[in-house]
């Protein structure tokens, strides 16, 4: 968020951008020079640029460009990074723009400045629903589940608006932190049956947003040990997991469903559901298959 703050300065081509610190404008100025004269500094340099100040927009794209042939992951933490820069000033205070934010930085492991986004983003909006999430998500990532679920519960008035599946996720990570946070069994599947499944009783319901944390908080349960409950809460699921109108609506959804009927014997309908996905994996170009098998 410094770059908000930083002044308008020009670089050695004379572009203007923004960054808050003087050792960074140097050190892009250096990674220019390094660069054209072929230099071996010119890594360091842009390194040193974007560590100088994590919210320029320009030393992170930079950073990206360099790294990105061999560490596409820090490549696209640069790009995130950047991109935040570009937005984040020209909407200071607006609704929703820091939950948003946190995600990303949840996702690059930055758990400080997560938290500090959600936060901000809840004193804007008590009830910006992605700020709520992610600020569980910190709270899982430090292991504070009884802050979690006292959090989320103190939140959960104001998810009837939303979506079958942020509805029905937020109960996941309420169950998920009673269950990581060896509270009563019985409080996980309180939370299963009277919030995730009531969701299938609204007339606007969208089933497979809800399968997909079900099935997700039963498959934790199962490999917890706790396969008992978990099969009976399969078992009344069986009909509608064998319906093909909700395969492949999403990847891992399918490979829920896949898991559900196989630990449930239902060992035809598994083999159809599997014999489905790889029609869909050999139909894809060579390249997207590489992904497919890197995830």
């Amino acid at each position: 968020m410094a770059e908000a703050e930083g002044e308008v300065r020009r670089d050695m081509w004379g572009q203007d951008y923004r960054t808050a610190s003087a050792d960074c404008a140097a050190a892009l100025d250096d990674y220019y020079a390094q660069t054209m004269s072929f230099g071996r500094g010119r890594g360091r340099a842009v390194l040193r640029a974007a560590a100088a100040d994590p919210a320029c927009a320009l030393a992170a794209l930079h950073a990206a460009h360099f790294v990105g042939p061999r560490d596409r992951a820090g490549a696209a933490a640069f790009l995130a990074a950047a991109a935040g820069s570009l937005v984040l000033p020209e909407n200071q205070d607006r609704n929703y723009i820091y939950g948003m934010l946190a995600f990303p930085l949840l996702e690059l492991g930055r758990m400080d400045e997560a938290e500090i986004a959600a936060r901000k983003g809840l004193a804007i909006n008590k009830n910006d629903f992605w700020s709520q999430h992610n600020m569980c998500h910190v709270f899982q990532q430090e292991c504070r589940f009884r802050e979690a679920t006292e959090f989320m519960e103190s939140c959960s008035p104001s998810w009837t608006s939303c979506s079958s599946f942020m509805f029905t996720h937020n109960w996941w990570h309420v169950a998920v932190c009673y269950l990581e946070g060896e509270a009563p069994i019985r409080k996980v599947m309180e939370v299963y049956d009277q919030n995730i499944m009531k969701e299938l009783d609204r007339s606007d319901c969208e089933p497979a947003e809800v399968y997909v944390n079900a099935l997700g908080l039963l498959l934790r349960l199962y490999v917890r040990g706790e396969i008992g409950p978990a099969k009976e809460r399969l078992t009344p699921l069986l009909d509608e997991l064998k319906n093909e109108s909700i395969w492949h609506a999403e990847w891992l959804l399918d490979l829920l469903i896949l898991w559900a009927l196989s630990s449930m014997n239902e060992v035809k309908a598994a083999e159809n559901l599997l014999d489905s996905l790889q029609s869909r994996v050999s139909s894809m170009d060579m390249k997207r298959q590489q992904v497919m098998q890197k995830a």
